[in-house]
């Protein structure tokens, strides 16, 4: 008897299987939300509000530039060039900025991250999200964390960074993509 409702309960359970996989292929791919909330333009007027100007420099790494950034980080730099954003208030520089893409769960969340000319985070704000979930990220509630923050800092989630629940990859992704932000503003002085 035991034997029997076994068979039969692995039968029930093959049938559910294959029916789920079956509508699993007939579904279209996942539609991803891709939300701008800022461009380029307006995330600098909010990074550099009261500068008289902004400039933009390309910046190429050198091979020491390079193995200094990712032997800090701890992982590989996909990007061979970094593109700096400086505010001058009266000739004075007022600043420093980088844009950085970091992948969230299966797309980038494209962000700004303003540094002070000593190398603290000032602001951070969130311009192109592309996930279906997890934009809370965006909000001021979660990146004032970061503010104060230096490449020096650790920046772990759940002691120094509060995760966000429904949210934990993207959390991941700001997380290191403003570690990453720190530690190039740190090592590239131009």
């Amino acid at each position: 008897m035991r034997l029997i409702s076994k068979l039969a309960l692995f039968l029930v359970l093959s049938a559910v299987c294959a029916k789920t996989a079956r509508a699993a292929e007939a579904e279209p791919a996942q539609a991803y939300a891709e939300e701008v909330y800022l461009t380029e333009n307006s995330a600098l007027k909010l990074a550099f509000a009261g500068c008289d100007r902004t400039e933009k420099k390309v910046h190429a790494f050198t091979k020491s530039e390079k193995d200094k950034i990712e032997s800090r980080l701890g992982w590989s730099l996909s990007q061979s060039t970094v593109a700096f954003f400086q505010g001058y208030l009266k000739d004075v520089p007022a600043g420093r900025a980088i844009i950085v893409d970091e992948i969230g769960k299966f797309k980038p969340i494209t962000f700004m991250v303003k540094v002070s000319n000593e190398g603290k985070v000032e602001r951070v704000d969130v311009m192109v999200y592309r996930e279906t979930v997890g934009s809370e990220v965006r909000r001021e509630r979660f990146t004032r964390q970061f503010r104060g923050k230096t490449a020096k800092d650790p920046m772990r989630i759940n002691r120094d960074i509060l995760n966000l629940t429904g949210a934990t990859m993207s959390v991941q992704a700001m997380t290191a993509g403003i570690k990453k932000a720190l530690v190039i503003l740190d090592e590239v002085h131009e």
